[in-house]
């Protein structure tokens, strides 16, 4: 074998450079030489053997601060709330890199190498190849190239102060933001044995009960209404959001005192928000600043050890992850969230039952622990979406190697979610299964398009849907790709956009694409389209899917496939705008509605009856 031959090129770069050697691409899934395609083709021991690593450092540091003879329970709590922890791949991108230079070490260990070149612009990424090829006694070089930043001069200045300063403005934006709250009406709580909590986002409500004063939440769904009917008086609190039908802290505080004045005393609202006070605000200071200068003396420490483990060339990946959760913004949020949990959960009478949405957020373990500080009954995380391969943030619970919060059970939707955790090597003694409330209408709206789900007659107008993602990059390049077909395809399509609720869309970004923004709920918008384009990560794909309609999926080339329908048979994966323009012009006559049907999908029935039986309900 040549020298040449014996020397991989990583090419991270939008155009392809041409080098000497065997080239390896860092983005893309359609080339046998792309990383993430033998990712993708390594899944299931990659997965696994990330899980461990993720798992080896937690422990690492979590061994390292619990030796320290002082009181250190905000320490911990960091650490348990850390993106470290969250395994969260929206927040933590990074991940996705570190997934790929995993299968890029099993692919050099299965090859010839000598030389390994990273063409390219991360350093992170080649700090960790660096001292990956120390360790395999491989020559490393990096070719840096430079990668012009789409960051607002706002946003460029701000990612130059320094994070101690960054995180004080935080905390006081915060205030300036969210005082209002306190303003809105103190609940009733209910202090009935026969009560039952409940944790949510403010967000996701049906925009016509809201205008009326009416509490409808599109995550609940009919949950609440079979509670209150079997005798059950519910005690909501809410993290506020910002939203379309809730755009600012007034129009919250005025719709969360609709609710409580409108519900006809069998349900309680309140924002965790509004038990801010300017104690909190000295409370969270306080702790933080002996935590950042905790951290300051002892944190080179923890990540020198961290190097030192076989798998440390991995650490230069995450490391910023965990910088940013115990010195910026994660940090001096999540010690907020403390404070603010502790006053709020200490001023409920004993709950018996409580359901939280479960996204493994970093809040939810301090809002756990604070629920069990206070005594309070059996809690129930609720997976109240869906769980797809990649998902990260539901896999592994660390609480067997030390004392991390978790719930008594984690309710799961859907025979899928079940299986990708069974797959996944999970304890399936923590979940149990239940109905899946948020998707019970597409069994009618199967119903309504099992018989006409294709656009088979290509002089038809096509009713086209694009469903935003929560990424703002992955929107844009899906954006951008159909406006670049769309001179070819105007004649035939008409184009509506439903924006992510977290990622709004300018349409004067687009000028050459003809589309209306959409703000209504999804199910509202489904009944009249005919074809659905959404990006890999949205559970809305599988709206759309189980109410039979066709749907193109997205595939980010800078990303996995996280799509939900990622190994079923009938899915339709784009990566580039001639991939767009081919399925657009294609004729889809072979489309199997009973491919779709919604209990392939989700457990669904109207009675409620898992849930019932979970709760304790007659049924």
């Amino acid at each position: 074998m040549s020298e040449n031959e014996k020397t991989v090129n990583i090419v991270d770069t939008e155009k392809f450079i041409s080098k000497k050697g065997i080239n390896y691409f860092w983005r893309g899934h359609n080339s046998p030489k792309s990383i993430l395609h033998i990712l993708e083709k390594n899944s299931y021991e990659i997965r696994k053997r990330y899980l461990q690593i993720q798992k080896n450092f937690a422990s690492n540091i979590f061994e390292k601060i619990s030796r320290d003879k002082k009181d250190k329970n905000v320490q911990i709590d960091l650490l348990f709330s850390s993106l470290l922890i969250e395994n969260n791949m929206i927040k933590s991108p990074c991940l996705t890199d570190l997934l790929r230079i995993l299968a890029l070490e099993k692919e050099l260990n299965a090859i010839e190498c000598n030389n390994l070149r990273y063409i390219g612009a991360e350093q992170h990424i080649a700090e960790s190849l660096k001292l990956l090829c120390k360790n395999s006694n491989i020559n490393f070089f990096w070719d840096q190239i430079s990668s012009p930043s789409t960051d607002s001069l706002f946003r460029r200045l701000w990612k130059w102060l320094p994070k101690f300063l960054r995180s004080v403005i935080y905390v006081f934006h915060y205030t300036f933001n969210y005082w209002s709250l306190r303003r809105a009406d103190k609940p009733n709580w209910h202090k009935s044995t026969d009560a039952i909590f409940l944790f949510s986002y403010f967000i996701h409500f049906d925009q016509k009960a809201s205008e009326k004063g009416e509490f409808n939440s599109k995550h609940w769904e009919t949950l609440p209404k079979v509670l209150e009917q079997s005798g059950k008086f519910l005690n909501w609190m809410f993290l506020f959001l910002h939203s379309p039908i809730v755009p600012n802290t007034v129009a919250g505080q005025k719709l969360i005192n609709n609710f409580n004045r409108n519900d006809y005393k069998k349900s309680a609202y309140s924002f965790v928000n509004s038990y801010f006070s300017l104690g909190i605000l000295v409370k969270t200071l306080k702790d933080y600043f002996k935590s950042y200068f905790y951290f300051l003396l002892s944190n080179k420490k923890i990540e020198n050890n961290l190097l030192s483990l076989p798998t440390g060339w991995l650490w230069p990946i995450i490391r910023e992850d965990w910088r940013n959760s115990i010195f910026d913004n994660v940090a001096i949020k999540n010690i907020l969230h403390i404070h603010l949990f502790d006053k709020a959960i200490s001023s409920l009478p004993y709950q018996k039952t409580g359901l939280y949405l479960c996204e493994n957020q970093g809040w939810e373990r301090i809002f756990i622990k604070k629920w069990r500080e206070y005594g309070h009954g059996k809690l129930i995380g609720v997976a109240h979406s869906t769980i797809s391969y990649w998902d990260m943030r539901y896999f592994d619970r660390m609480d067997k190697m030390y004392d991390i919060p978790v719930p008594d059970k984690i309710a799961v939707n859907s025979p899928k979610a079940w299986e990708t955790l069974e797959s996944a090597g999970q304890d399936m003694s923590q979940y149990v299964k239940v109905e899946a409330v948020r998707y019970e209408y597409l069994n009618n709206y199967y119903q309504l398009k099992k018989h006409n789900n294709n656009y088979s007659n290509l002089s038809k107008i096509v009713n086209l849907l694009v469903l935003g993602d929560i990424r703002q990059d992955t929107t844009e390049r899906m954006l951008k790709d159909l406006e670049k077909v769309f001179l070819d395809i105007k004649d035939k399509f008409v184009i509506k956009i439903k924006p992510h609720p977290a990622n709004p869309i300018d349409l004067n970004e687009y000028p050459k694409l003809n589309a209306e923004i959409m703000n209504m709920n999804l199910n509202d918008l489904l009944s009249s389209v005919d074809l659905v384009f959404t990006s890999v990560f949205t559970s809305s794909v599988l709206d759309a899917f189980c109410s039979g309609i066709r749907v193109i999926s997205y595939l980010d080339p800078n990303n996995l496939n996280y799509s939900l329908l990622r190994d079923f048979n009938g899915a339709e994966f784009v990566s580039s705008s001639g991939d767009l323009l081919k399925s657009l012009k294609e004729e889809k006559k072979d489309f199997k509605t009973n491919l779709s049907k919604p209990e392939n999908f989700f457990w669904l029935n109207s009675n409620l009856d898992r849930w019932k039986g979970l709760l304790g309900l007659d049924y």
